[in-house]
């Protein structure tokens, strides 16, 4: 098979185009990205610091010269989670806490309530203020120079995980690994595929790739190919990216999911940034949908939510929690060995947030991560069944991952507090949500206005998300109009379906129940009737209705004003979820894999967003 991939080869790097490595006795001119790394991870270890000690600091340990003037602009500006703002997000917290339960129970019941309740008060208004971040956040003076090259690249090994994947899909992902532009000789892929031998396009995608083992007859020239195939599910993904591991010869692996596309650039711009510190274990990449438009309702609301999902956990770094995606990072090939097997187990079941564990375990093992504003592109579920099945594997996921490597004394003295924090409220955003519908259900029974509350503030981060979507997002052009209709699809009844599929999630978990792994599918799906629609959702159905009317029968039955709003805050919120399963219950992926990959690339949504 002949392939007309010949930019690849050299990857567009001349002998010309050199940085200098940072080390002692060299004063490097660094760029904005990599001043932020450094300040960040400063304040990290010195919490207390200002602006001039950090500058100083850094100039006589790193020999790299940040002004202070400089400095304090990163930290203003992008450093979101300071000492300051946590200060200031606690005690809008206990004013919170005392007016929702102290104010409600002067007792000693509503003093412990309102203790046992902060930490997820405490998380909503964290969320609402980081929603409120995104209308004053401007990444784009944070994207990593293409042209800070060392004469000598480290070398890279992409690594590609797939399960009877379509062909047309597996393939896109690979050929925009082939085309990323790097040196070819320190360039590797390795696909690791456990795909079943009768699956109708493993045949084609084995051919395929190990086409380029011998297309180039020049070794020195060529990108090193390999495919691996396993006869067995057995460890899931997790499984495959071991096995990928075992095979790289790198300095560093770039982790792809089949669905990932990348700019061309890629490489160039992260990849150097690890001369920047030794403990520097992975850079995450912004990532966002690029399967949303020309679909279904939910994929509309899905590239919306799940931009805004990414672009968060992206922020989160500066100053909070690095997590790592599960794909579209690199990774320093050290780190990843250090850490140990990416297949564990919890409680007998394979542990199926492998990215939450990655993240974690690289920080408990002295190793920082951080962000690259650099595009990437990722699909996301457009049916109701592909989203709830990631959601579920997620949810109960972040409670393995948080009971095996957090809930431990020793564990936790392996992290700091900034990084801690951040790792709590990344759990603690799990169990909020999916109380919620715990919350509704017992506010309107004993019509107690705490937990009713609660449900309130938790849709405070939504109304700051809209705005950000109002003023902030393009949406290819959108109308305001449009935008408002999009997000009340995307912030409020596809919310609702997520917080009912984390407290199943959760439920699931903490009952023992079998976890398992379902790749998200990424083929046509047939279509689906509405007795299916009410079969497979006619729990939260049923659950939506039942409040709605009991929430009725409440108002009939006249309310003073407070509960008034509040029972018609819990009855919007079932409403919510009803309107999930009317309106998202037939949504489907309608485009054949091969009509889907000439549109959802990431080339095709440069200015989308």
């Amino acid at each position: 098979m002949a392939h007309n991939f010949s930019k690849s080869i050299n990857g567009g790097v001349s002998s010309s185009a050199q940085r200098q490595p940072i080390h002692a006795g060299c004063s490097y001119k660094l760029d904005r990205s990599a001043k932020l790394y450094l300040v960040e991870k400063t304040i990290k270890n010195h919490p207390f610091w200002g602006a001039d000690k950090v500058s100083c600091y850094l100039k006589e340990t790193k020999n790299v010269a940040i002004d202070v003037a400089e400095c304090r602009e990163l930290i203003s500006k992008y450093n979101l989670f300071s000492i300051g703002s946590y200060m200031r997000i606690a005690a809008a917290t206990v004013l919170a806490v005392m007016l929702v339960f102290w104010a409600q129970l002067p007792s000693l019941t509503g003093f412990l309530l309102g203790v046992f309740f902060f930490p997820f008060v405490f998380n909503l208004l964290i969320e609402a203020n980081l929603a409120r971040k995104v209308l004053t956040f401007y990444p784009e003076e944070l994207v990593p120079d293409a042209s800070c090259m060392h004469d000598a690249l480290p070398s890279v090994a992409v690594v590609i995980p797939s399960c009877n994947e379509p062909f047309s899909v597996a393939k896109m992902t690979f050929d925009s690994a082939y085309l990323l532009s790097y040196p070819s000789h320190l360039k590797e892929i390795i696909v690791v595929d456990n795909s079943d031998n009768d699956f109708a396009d493993f045949s084609r995608w084995k051919d395929y790739v190990e086409s380029f083992q011998s297309q180039n007859g020049n070794v020195a020239e060529s990108v090193k190919v390999t495919f691996i195939h396993r006869a067995t599910r057995d460890g899931f993904k997790p499984q495959n990216l071991d096995v990928a591991i075992a095979a790289v010869d790198s300095e560093c692996v770039l982790f792809l999911d089949i669905d990932s596309t990348l700019r061309e650039d890629s490489l160039l711009r992260v990849v150097p940034q690890f001369e920047l510190d030794e403990t520097l274990g992975f850079i995450q990449l912004h990532t966002y949908p690029t399967n949303t438009t020309g679909g279904s309702i939910l994929a509309m609301a899905q590239g919306i939510s799940g931009y805004l999902q990414r672009l968060y956990l992206v922020m989160n770094t500066h100053g909070g929690f690095p997590l790592f995606f599960g794909h579209n990072a690199v990774w320093r090939t050290k780190a990843v060995r250090d850490i140990g097997s990416v297949l564990e187990e919890h409680n007998g079941e394979v542990v199926i947030a492998e990215d939450f564990s990655m993240s974690l375990r690289a920080l408990q093992c002295g190793y920082q991560g951080k962000s690259a504003w650099v595009d990437s592109g990722e699909w996301v579920p457009v049916s109701m069944q592909e989203t709830e099945t990631m959601w579920l594997r997620w949810t109960a996921g972040t409670f393995q991952v948080f009971s095996k490597h957090v809930l431990s004394l020793k564990k936790m003295r392996l992290m700091n507090g900034f990084e801690l924090a951040g790792c709590a409220q990344h759990m603690a955003l799990q169990v909020n949500y999916g109380l919620i519908p715990i919350y509704i259900v017992l506010g309107l029974i004993f019509m107690w206005q705490p937990l009713m509350y609660l449900v309130a503030i938790s849709m405070i981060p939504q109304l700051f998300k809209m705005l950000s979507i109002c003023l902030t997002l393009s949406l290819g052009g959108m109308s305001m109009g449009g935008k408002i209709k999009q997000s009340l699809f995307a912030l409020f009844v596809l919310t609702a379906f997520k917080t009912w599929v984390r407290c199943i999630g959760m439920l699931n978990y903490f009952s023992n129940r079998e976890l398992g792994w379902k790749p998200t599918g990424k083929d046509c799906e047939d279509e689906v009737s509405w007795f299916d629609v009410f079969k497979f959702h006619y729990g939260k159905s049923l659950f939506a209705v039942g409040v709605l009317a009991y929430s009725g029968y409440l108002l009939s039955g006249g309310l003073d004003i407070i509960n008034t709003v509040l029972v018609l805050i819990c009855g919007f919120w079932s409403l919510n979820l009803l309107s999930a399963v009317v309106f998202f219950g037939r949504s489907r992926m309608k485009k054949s894999p091969e009509m889907a990959v000439q549109t959802d690339h990431i080339q095709n949504y440069k200015n989308y967003y």
